[in-house]
């Protein structure tokens, strides 16, 4: 692709994502255009975005394990890349409330590991499941600071896989690790993260005591709403790529 297919997939999102926040399209036209953009965004590489891949393992010692390229923003939807600056740097587990998103590696290999939400997918109206006893807790966590999932992908990607994308109920809560050395992934979200009203909550798997596993249906994953991990901090990287403009002319 070049710098103007990138602007191209850029107005395919922004004219998508403002007429569905808008209310301008039904639900079965969204979700038919949002596969065509995923389509596109599968499309883009590093080169398209002006993004020297032999820098990347070049990381300094001291710089946070990731770095984040913005690319546009507005009240509709932002688009930048993230990067990992080596082997087993991670992005935690973290949700995107009430978001669409469609992430593309660029660069290297990654895993991620992606959860759905298990109250809102199946039957309308389905009982929440029961909270079970939770191993090697000192003491059990408030049902208000739990979130019951079901585990929606674990698997790797790179730069020759297709764009994954994810909903507010389906792959919404997941973690990003790099693999085999360092990588890039282009990110695009609608709408932003708006705190304190949209805020990112970051998550841990809980595990189940014997008992409980035995009994959890549809293998239900009980993740615990925890403060962001100090290990994790994401700093600003200067975008190289092509100017690109979102919004209505």
């Amino acid at each position: 692709m070049t710098s103007g297919n990138l602007q191209r997939v850029a107005s395919q999102a922004w004219e998508l994502f403002s007429m569905f926040r808008s209310g301008r399209i039904d639900g079965s036209r969204f979700a038919q255009n949002l596969n065509l953009l995923r389509d596109n965004v599968s499309k883009i590489s590093a080169a398209d975005l002006n993004i020297d891949t032999k820098n990347l393992p070049n990381y300094a010692p001291w710089a946070a394990p990731s770095g984040y390229m913005d690319i546009c923003e507005d009240s509709f939807m932002t688009m930048g890349v993230f990067t990992l600056r080596k082997t087993g740097m991670n992005i935690p587990l973290h949700d995107h409330p009430g978001m669409h998103g469609i992430l593309k590696v660029v660069y290297g290999q990654v895993r991620i590991r992606s959860y759905s939400y298990a109250e809102r997918i199946g039957q309308p109206g389905q009982t929440p499941p029961a909270v079970p006893q939770f191993a090697g807790l000192a003491s059990q966590p408030s049902a208000e600071s739990l979130t019951p999932t079901r585990l929606a992908s674990d698997s790797v990607h790179n730069s020759e896989s297709g764009a994954i994308l994810l909903t507010p109920e389906i792959g919404n809560i997941h973690a990003i690790e790099a693999v085999d050395g360092p990588a890039a992934f282009l990110d695009v979200l609608s709408p932003p993260y708006d705190p304190p009203e949209r805020d990112c909550q970051y998550y841990h798997e809980l595990p189940v005591n014997g008992d409980a596993a035995a009994n959890q249906k549809d293998q239900i994953t009980w993740l615990l709403r925890i403060p962001q991990p100090k290990e994790f901090h994401c700093e600003l990287e200067d975008y190289p790529g092509p100017d690109i403009q979102i919004g209505s002319t």
